[in-house]
């Protein structure tokens, strides 16, 4: 069913997904165990306190460089371009 799959989820990229909420993004995380990346460029209105709250232990996020939080600035190696923020 649906929560086996999200199970086997292993990366997403909601990336300038300004629908989603933090208690909805804290809701995806909480049942997508297998979770490692999310990419989350653009999406303003995650702060901090998922950021530093989730539950995802084995979690990386990608982003925006946001101070004393978990969010990373996109690889290097992506070809995409976004310009900056």
């Amino acid at each position: 069913g649906p929560a086996a799959k999200m199970g086997a989820l292993r990366h997403l990229d909601l990336s300038w997904c300004r629908g989603i909420s933090e208690d909805g993004l804290g809701y995806l995380v909480d049942r997508a165990v297998g979770l490692r990346t999310l990419v989350l460029r653009g999406c303003a209105q995650i702060s901090e306190i998922f950021l530093n709250g989730h539950s995802g232990e084995q979690l990386t996020v990608w982003g925006r460089d946001l101070l004393d939080c978990k969010l990373k600035p996109r690889p290097v190696h992506w070809s995409c371009d976004f310009g900056e923020d």
